[in-house]
């Protein structure tokens, strides 16, 4: 290889590198705090209706709850619903979350798809075994009281990511 060419490939390299380096930079300045989605899941549950007020109860719980980010961070992590229950509030002080749960008897719309049902989470309670959170629909969607099979609740943009050691 002439010098010439070792040149242009030294050049190129630290070109392709540097690119790589400044975009990379660039994308986690604009990326903000490292945000979580939370997949918390039970074997039962039901929603019920007191007072005008909603709540929806997970019983035989998957005792860990588990957490994941998306780029550029890519973290996993799993935690006790335990601990859930005890930090909701430090996650979520100045607005509740919105979230959506899907369940085994959940029924397909008018054009077959599966639709997660929406809800806005407030603060849970973790007693004898369950997990409690009030729960608002969102959009005015319908609610009805009901028992449920096999949920899942999928919660987006938790703030958690320096309580777990990962920075902010």
């Amino acid at each position: 290889m002439n010098r010439f060419m070792m040149k242009r490939a030294v050049l190129t390299i630290t070109s392709l590198f540097l690119l790589g380096l400044f975009s990379t930079l660039s994308f986690a300045s604009t990326q903000g705090k490292m945000n979580w989605l939370l997949i918390i899941s039970a074997q039962k549950g039901k929603i019920e209706q007191s007072h005008q007020k909603w709540t929806l109860t997970l019983k035989k719980l998957n005792p860990d709850v588990i957490a994941f980010t998306q780029q550029p961070y890519y973290r996993f992590t799993k935690f006790n619903v335990k601990d859930l229950a005890n930090d909701w509030k430090s996650w979520f002080k100045s607005s509740a979350p919105n979230a959506g749960f899907v369940h085994a008897d959940i029924k397909a719309n008018e054009r077959g798809v599966v639709q997660p049902i929406p809800v806005e989470l407030g603060s849970p309670t973790y007693k004898n075994g369950k997990l409690i959170f009030p729960i608002k629909p969102l959009n005015k969607q319908p609610m009805s009281a009901q028992k449920l099979e096999d949920v899942y609740v999928f919660v987006d943009d938790v703030p958690m990511g320096g309580m777990l050691g990962f920075g902010s």
